[in-house]
């Protein structure tokens, strides 16, 4: 079957529910496919399959970098004894992929797409909450709310520090990244990047001071530690 719909160019809808056939590993061959230039799903339904952890790790993985896939189906994956097959480890893998904390470019670098996921997944209140983020068409501030909110939503001193690494000329691109206003019909929580301006203005005052910024001109280096 990988074969036939990788064929598929025009493909936006693929529903393979309730087919207990394909097994886990049938199922981690359609990775390739998900990477693949032709993958131009929408929708992908894996309702009743027989789905594991393993199974959906490997799904994640390949669903990092897309920009096609809107809405996922991973429900009922079940198995004879009615026991769930995806696990807590399964749902952290797509909590990761929708929003992954390890730093601040991989947050960015997150699946900011896929926003409607059904699951047996109740437990895991950040799954709903990101996908509601990612309801919103504006993808670029959608990594900018992650990042915010994962990143920033303390004034951890540690954090700002993060900004005093970077040369001159990279900071001035990023303060003006998290100094951009929010849409007013934001959809989900929303966070302004004001405090984190406030916080590194108190920390490097002279980062704000035009005559200061003029002598480094330029100048690639990185600021006080």
């Amino acid at each position: 079957m990988v074969p036939l719909v990788s064929s598929m160019s025009s493909l936006n809808h693929l529903s393979l529910r309730n087919n207990r056939l394909v097994s886990p590993t049938g199922s981690q061959l359609l990775t390739g496919f998900f990477q693949s230039p032709s993958f131009v799903l929408k929708s992908l339904d894996l309702d009743g399959t027989n789905l594991n952890d393993d199974t959906v790790i490997a799904l994640t993985n390949a669903l990092a970098g897309n920009k096609t896939l809107e809405t996922l189906g991973l429900e009922e994956c079940r198995d004879e004894d009615e026991d769930n097959l995806i696990t807590e480890r399964g749902w952290a893998a797509v909590s990761n992929l929708l929003c992954n904390k390890l730093s601040i470019m991989d947050t960015y670098n997150s699946n900011h797409i896929l926003e409607e996921l059904c699951g047996d997944n109740e437990d895991y209140d950040d799954l709903a909450y990101y996908l509601e983020l990612n309801e919103n068409k504006d993808k670029v501030e959608v990594a900018r709310q992650k990042i915010l909110q994962t990143h920033f939503s303390s004034n951890d001193a540690s954090k700002i520090q993060e900004f005093l690494d970077m040369d001159l000329e990279l900071m001035s691109t990023a303060i003006s990244y998290i100094g951009r206003s929010t849409h007013d019909n934001w959809i989900g929580k929303k966070v302004s990047g004001f405090s984190l301006l406030y916080n590194l203005m108190r920390r490097v005052p002279d980062l704000f001071d035009s005559s200061t910024l003029k002598k480094n001109c330029g100048a690639k280096r990185k600021l006080g530690h």
